[in-house]
């Protein structure tokens, strides 16, 4: 913070709360008049807030969380499971509640549509598995309510554009004809919609009708992370055969390489689709002062450009398949400086229809480096 061109620092310590291995809820609560640090729901910290809290708000701010700035040569070590930011500062019982509270379910919507005399449980169970089950309003709002564009946003629903069926207490029905379904409305609920209940300011509505042709909103299983190590054949390919079951919400492949010039090798994954499409994510030298990137379709990819090029240093990639993108980036393993990050939209394609990938690339730079592939990667998948 800023006050009359003096720089103001505002930092409190929990002491060293955190060991390798280990999980902890971490919250930080400004009431504007004193922060407080809370770690695994308790109280460990307090102090007075300095005079810029009186500051009028800035239109921007960026907020980073792991380290101090962007290009700070320290940062967390360690994983940032989730994140969150409250317009209000949050009791004491609430972040003890938060802190304690079990993993929510995740919330996917089916791709094709129903009526209500259909076989929802059918139709849930040949997209998402056995553990599929319809979502009951009654846990949306119990996870959502303080996220809730944010959770509209992530799941695609657009401002009255959008339904998707769901339970209520258990029930399908509010009465013999009409059978429960929510709508987001961001606040603008139409006069003539009967919303039975609603959370986020009426971002999103309980709703009621029949006959409707719409989709269904799923609950599954709370994410568990799991941790793959791939490695190399004896041609220096990493290869993964086999598809990653159906309710997989999203994957990331991670390795670390270096670029030649002089070789003219970069790095290349390829990702073969249950219905014949290949993907690919490539990062290879143009020259002495570029690098040529391209994501998406091999035959033809959507993203094409040059980045100025990284040569001579460690670089750490990650490909990111979520459901509807595919993410890829790169970092300076000194520094964790970003190199680049580029995304592109793939609807309608779910991680779960990878049923192959490779990646090629170079250990090491130089000649030697030029003989041997990578050694591994690392796969992680929700």
């Amino acid at each position: 913070m800023q006050e009359g061109g003096m720089e103001e620092e505002f930092a409190l310590s929990a002491g060293p709360v955190a060991g390798l291995g280990e999980w902890h809820h971490v919250a930080l609560v400004s009431d504007g008049a004193t922060g407080t640090l809370f770690v695994d729901g308790q109280k460990v910290a307090g102090a007075p807030l300095g005079p810029s809290r009186a500051a009028a708000v800035p239109a921007y701010s960026n907020m980073i969380f792991g380290q101090p700035e962007r290009y700070a040569t320290w940062s967390l070590h360690g994983d940032l499971d989730d994140a969150r930011v409250w317009r209000r500062a949050v009791p004491a019982r609430e972040i003890a509640a938060l802190a304690r509270s079990e993993a929510p379910p995740r919330f996917a919507l089916t791709r094709s549509t129903c009526v209500e005399t259909d076989d929802l449980t059918a139709l849930m169970r040949a997209e998402f598995g056995a553990e599929a089950r319809l979502a009951d309003w009654d846990d949306l709002k119990r996870f959502h309510a303080d996220a809730a564009s944010a959770w509209a946003d992530e799941m695609g629903f657009t401002v009255s554009g959008s339904q998707a069926r769901v339970l209520r207490g258990g029930s399908r029905r509010y009465d013999e004809r009409r059978h429960y379904f929510i709508n987001r409305f961001d606040g603008k609920k139409p006069a003539y919609y009967l919303a039975h209940d609603e959370f986020g300011g009426m971002t999103i509505a309980l709703g009621s009708w029949y006959g409707s042709n719409i989709p269904l909103l799923v609950a599954l299983p709370p994410t568990v992370h799991r941790q793959e190590t791939l490695t190399a054949d004896a041609t220096g390919i990493v290869r993964r055969e086999g598809g990653f079951g159906p309710a997989v919400p999203a994957w990331l492949l991670s390795w670390k390489a270096q670029l030649d010039p002089q070789t003219a090798l970069g790095v290349q994954v390829d990702l073969r689709l249950r219905d014949g499409r290949h993907l690919a994510a490539i990062c290879r030298p143009a020259g002495a002062e570029a690098m040529a990137l391209a994501l998406g379709d091999v035959v033809h990819p959507p993203l094409t450009r040059e980045t100025p090029a990284v040569y001579g240093r460690e670089v750490e990639f990650a490909l990111v398949l979520a459901e509807g993108a595919l993410r890829f980036r790169a970092v300076s393993v000194v520094g964790g400086n970003p190199i680049f990050e580029e995304k592109i939209a793939l609807p309608r394609v779910r991680p779960a229809e990878v049923i192959a990938l490779e990646l090629r690339g170079l250990a090491a730079s130089g000649s030697e480096g030029a003989k041997r592939g990578l050694a591994s990667a690392t796969l992680f998948v929700e």
